[in-house]
């Protein structure tokens, strides 16, 4: 009867390193991939391995911007969200109760008027204004620490003129904020503006024909 032999030497040596170099092919390709995010040969994303990697807390998967914006909003629930939003001042309490305001101008032909609400940095206003004949405007603040004839501009229209607007506006500094307007028409005109805010007053400056400069005092919202 013939003795049995073992494999070669040369056959161990080569069934070790096929063994390895198919280790290694699967540490690349699976492993890094899906235990780690870290896909070197961009075969993990296709086989979907690295998600796997995002959702068991290895690397994040690469973000798709594209997909993230087209991407319909779905609940969120009792779960806390693991980035918190850019918009860090997206609520801001006030000490005070808001203000109503409700007012008409009346403004003849070539009249000029100034109206402004005082309102500190940071505090809002939400208005709408309308009127029966397309008036020049400007909504603009000036800053109660400012140089005098400090201003900075926000809506403008000094060409054609508008027959009103509505918006919301957050004062980038504290002073008075709001509206010149100006009646280029040859018939008078009349502007209601209405408004709520976190303003304490109300300033009026007629500019044409020239008037005394008023402060108004202005209502807290009615409980």
């Amino acid at each position: 009867m013939k003795e049995q032999t073992g494999p070669s030497v040369g056959k161990l040596i080569r069934a070790t390193v096929f063994a390895l170099i198919l280790a290694a092919v699967v540490l690349v390709v699976a492993v890094l991939p899906a235990e780690y995010g870290i896909d070197p040969l961009g075969i993990g994303k296709v086989l979907g391995l690295t998600q796997l990697a995002a959702e068991t807390g290895g690397a994040a998967a690469p973000l798709d911007l594209k997909g993230l914006a087209e991407a319909k909003p779905t609940p969120i629930g009792n779960r806390q969200l693991s980035t918190p939003p850019v918009l860090t001042d997206w609520n801001r309490d006030e000490t005070r109760t808001y203000k109503v305001h409700n007012r008409k101008f009346e403004l003849p032909a070539g009249a000029q008027i100034e109206f402004k609400y005082q309102i500190r940095k940071g505090s809002n206003l939400v208005y709408t204004w309308e009127s029966t004949g397309k008036v020049k405007y400007e909504f603009h603040g000036e800053p109660n620490a400012g140089p005098n004839g400090t201003y900075q501009s926000y809506l403008k229209d000094d060409k054609e003129g508008a027959r009103g607007g509505s918006g919301s506006f957050t004062a980038p500094f504290s002073g008075i904020h709001g509206w010149y307007w100006e009646n280029a028409g040859t018939t008078p005109v009349t502007i209601q503006l209405v408004s709520a805010g976190f303003y304490s007053q109300g300033e009026l400056f007629p500019i044409v024909p020239k008037g005394e400069h008023t402060t108004v005092e202005l209502e807290d919202v009615k409980k």
